[in-house]
């Protein structure tokens, strides 16, 4: 939702790219969730995740996202996904669609796939050592099956 929009309270809501809004009040910030930061450093490995299971076009990558609760505006999906096409880490293939629009569907090519499982592993080894620490410092309380 760009440009941002004020809820009944007055807030200006920023949703750009968000797990959870941004509140802006009377100039200063109330952080409801710094997960749009998060999103921002793991979007590459978002988006070449969902390409990996199949072939697909932005709009259904932003549908995908937000069904795993991570809204990704299209301005900000577009360039990432330009970013990776010249990279080559993904191909691009126009498509006709339903309504006879042509749509450019996205692919992994071989070095995608290679980049896909380095940054997967490196996600999950960093995912381990934030989630230890902050379990280990009592940020967080024990995992149920740690108990």
């Amino acid at each position: 939702m760009w440009p941002p929009y004020k809820c009944d309270c007055r807030h200006v809501i920023f949703a750009t790219l968000r797990c959870k809004a941004l509140v802006v009040h009377d100039g200063g910030v109330e952080e409801q969730a710094s997960s749009n930061q998060f999103l921002k450093g793991a979007l590459d490995l978002c988006l070449l995740a969902v390409i990996s299971a199949e072939p697909t076009y932005g709009y259904a990558l932003t549908q995908r996202l937000g069904a795993d609760g991570l809204e990704v505006a299209p301005g900000s999906i577009y360039p990432a996904l330009g970013r990776l096409r010249r990279a080559g880490l993904v191909t691009v293939e126009e498509r006709s669609g339903d309504s006879s629009q042509v749509r450019t569907y996205y692919s992994l090519t071989a070095a995608g796939t290679d980049r896909l499982a380095r940054l997967a592993r490196s996600w999950d080894d960093f995912n381990a050592s934030v989630g230890k620490l902050l379990h280990g410092t009592g940020a967080l309380p024990p995992r149920q099956e740690d108990r």
